[in-house]
């Protein structure tokens, strides 16, 4: 039983030690991040800049919106997305209004 709680603590603090690493040391990391609202995604670099967009081309609906904003709403990835994820499947998912995108020209 101590040897797993041992076990566990170890992998925990790793854990905490890459996401301190990530979050605080170099906030952009090795990653490249997929950022989306409910009209596009976009793929941005650790620099900053845009790799690649996909916009929403479907016919706009009140209910293809009402889709839309409640999977982005709810954590979940719009089709966009899941097309640009598979041209950059390392792709990270960041938040819409984190403060590292202040500076990045998004589609919208």
């Amino acid at each position: 039983m101590i040897c797993g709680d041992i076990f566990k603590f170890s992998i925990g603090s790793i854990f905490e030690v890459l996401l301190d690493s990530v979050l605080h040391e170099n906030p952009l990391g090795p990653y490249v991040w997929l950022w989306q609202d409910w009209q596009a995604s976009a793929i941005i670099d650790a620099s900053g800049n845009l790799l690649d967009t996909h916009v929403l081309e479907r016919k706009l609906s009140i209910e293809l919106i009402m889709i839309q904003l409640d999977v982005v709403t709810n954590g979940g990835l719009t089709e966009e997305s899941h097309y640009l994820l598979k041209k950059y499947p390392e792709a990270v998912l960041i938040d819409s209004g984190n403060k590292l995108l202040d500076d990045v020209e998004l589609p919208y």
